[in-house]
């Protein structure tokens, strides 16, 4: 599935979310929130997951990192990918993760 990475994480009325970096804010892109979630651990799940699980993550985090605009991700990607940001953040992001990982599912019925 291609996905546009280089999006910019919204808020539930469309305004760009932001995070000061360095005293200055900038628009977060689904790219660094990815890059993110793939890469940091709790204390607890970094003793449980094994090295294999942590060197696939840090291979997705690379992969996406590197890519221009868009990103070709398999199903085990994609669901890497979903799994690490329900365990990091709140959600508004899991659900704009959701929305951007499954067009066809924009709502809940």
């Amino acid at each position: 599935m291609k996905v546009k990475v280089d999006g910019t994480l919204t808020d539930l009325n469309g305004i760009p979310v932001k995070e000061s970096i360095s005293g200055k804010l900038v628009d977060i892109t689904f790219k660094k929130l990815f890059a993110r979630c793939l890469t940091e651990t709790s204390p607890q799940e970094t003793q449980s997951l094994t090295a294999e699980i942590k060197l696939k993550r840090f291979t997705l985090a690379q992969k996406i990192v590197a890519c221009k605009d868009e990103i070709n991700l398999n199903p085990e990607e994609i669901k890497m990918i979903r799994v690490t940001i329900n365990k990091a953040f709140n959600p508004l992001v899991v659900g704009m993760v959701n929305i951007l990982l499954s067009p066809e599912e924009k709502t809940v019925s």
